[in-house]
This record gives C-alpha cells, structure tokens and sequence, in this order.
C-alpha cells in the first residue's frame, strides 16, 4: 500500500520560519546599509573638513607674518547658522577652532616664529569627529629695496676697479649698493660675447626699485604692493604724505630705464636727488 503526502500548502510553522528568516536577512540588511551609508557620509564630511582646512592653511600662507593671528582668523557666526573664518565661508554642521601662538624660547624673547593650531570637527552618526592641523609661520626675510628683475635676455654688469664694464651674477654682493649710490646695471645678452666679454658700445639698463616719495625723502617698497618694512622687520603702511611715482604700476616691483634717461624718467630723477643719490655709473 502507498501513502501519499498531502499537498495542503504552506503550514503556519513554514511561515513563521519564513517571517523569522526574512526578518533576520532584512536586520542585516538594514545594518549593512546603514554602515554603508555612515561610512559614506563619514568620508564625505571628513572630504570637506580637509578642504576647508587647506583653505585656511593657504590663507596663512598668503597672508605676512605679523597678519597671521586671532583676530585675523576669528571665527565669525553667521546668522544662518554657517561660520566664516579670514573670508572662508564654512557649511553649517562643522566648527573651527584656531589659536595662532608667537613661539618664545627660553633664552630669549623673539618673535620670528608662529604656531597654527587648527581643529575642525563635524558629526557622523550622533559621533563627534575631529581633525586636528599644525602648521608652522616664519617671519619672512624681506628684502628692499627689491631685488631686480632680470629676464632671461639680460645679464648683470658692474665696473671693476679700472672702470672696466664686465659681466657678472645677479648672486654677486658687489653688483649693487644703493647706500653707496651704486645701483643694479645690465645689458641685453646679445651684447654679450660666448667669454663674457662686453660688445662696445652696450646699451646699459638700471633698475629702479618701487619706491614713494615725500620731497627729497623715500622709503623703499616691498613687492609690488604700497606697503615698506620698518626697522624692526615688519611690513607697515607707507609714512603719511609719501606717494608712488606714476611709473610704478600694482603688479611691478620696479622698472629698468635705459642709461640715458636717468636724468629724464621721473622716477630716476626723484631718486637720483635722495641719498640714494646722485648715482654713480
């Protein structure tokens, strides 16, 4: 005799096994995706933490020395809820905190050296996450009167001690010194020889720094700016009354005027009748 099995369907424990299965699948599902998207999210903010980080670090780097510091880089709170520090706007959700410290050694009190402290955190997840940054800011070794621009087609020259014109380096010690009246000279290369000797006659080129004026008195500029260093190394607005030649435009540090124009070029002239002056060539 055969038995057959019945054929009724899905029994009350089938499904409740099924539930069970499906239920469980779907918790860990549900706790993959959510991991997922944590993750995802976690990198995504901590992509913008990064980028708001460097833009804040460059600014310091844009900006001089006695520029960097807290209340340059205070953080504003907006209205809206979004911050801003130094002109960098900052997404709700995340919080800046900076502290900009002189460095004092021990044996001394100098101020050459700063420490950037930088911290962004942000939220993931209900979770509190930070990125902390160190950057170091030196002072910078400024230079006036500027150093002169010499192109590629231009070769330093300078008078050796039998008023001989010869070539020389834009390294060389010697090849300026507007103390002494002795200011950047350079012809053009062309008029130079492969041995360095100088073709005759060479049109002879001086640079003349950007500078402002207030009678016979100037103050040097640094870079291409309207601003001068004083004695102490830091860089502060021009003296009240001074002004900029109108040969000196915002983006040159100085200009280089043909020999013959000394006498002529109104910025040669201004400088020629200072102490910088009368220059000797």
């Amino acid at each position: 005799m055969k038995y057959f099995k019945k054929n009724n369907g899905f029994t009350g424990i089938d499904i409740a096994l099924a539930v069970l299965i499906i239920t469980i699948f779907m918790s860990v599902i549900t706790s993959l995706y959510i991991n997922l998207y944590t993750s995802n999210v976690e990198i995504l903010r901590r992509e913008q933490a990064l980028g708001y980080a460097i833009s804040i670090l460059e600014k310091t780097d844009e900006l001089y020395y006695n520029e960097v510091n807290n209340e340059t880089f205070k953080v504003i709170e907006e209205s809206n809820g979004e911050k801003s520090i130094a002109g960098i706007d900052i997404a709700r959700g995340y919080d800046v905190n900076i502290n900009i410290e002189t460095y004092k050694p021990e044996d001394g009190d100098i101020d050459v050296v700063k420490t950037i402290n930088l911290t962004l955190s942000y939220e993931v997840g209900n979770k509190q996450r930070s990125i902390d940054f160190t950057k170091i800011k030196e002072k910078e070794n400024i230079i006036v009167p500027n150093v002169p621009d010499v192109d590629s087609e231009m070769v330093p020259v300078k008078y050796d001690s039998n008023n001989n014109l010869i070539k020389t380096t834009s390294t060389d010690k010697n090849w300026y010194n507007y103390l002494n009246k002795k200011w950047p000279m350079a012809v053009m290369k062309s008029d130079i020889t492969n041995n360095g000797t100088i073709i005759g006659p060479a049109t002879i080129y001086i640079w003349i720094p950007k500078f402002a004026y207030n009678g016979n008195n100037v103050e040097f500029i640094y870079g291409s700016g309207n601003r001068t260093v004083d004695k102490n190394g830091n860089l502060v607005d021009i003296s009240s009354g001074y002004v900029v030649p109108s040969e000196f435009s915002n983006d040159k540090s100085g200009i280089w005027i043909n020999s013959s124009e000394i006498d002529t070029n109104n910025a040669s002239k201004i400088l020629n009748s200072s102490v910088y002056g009368p220059i000797e060539i």
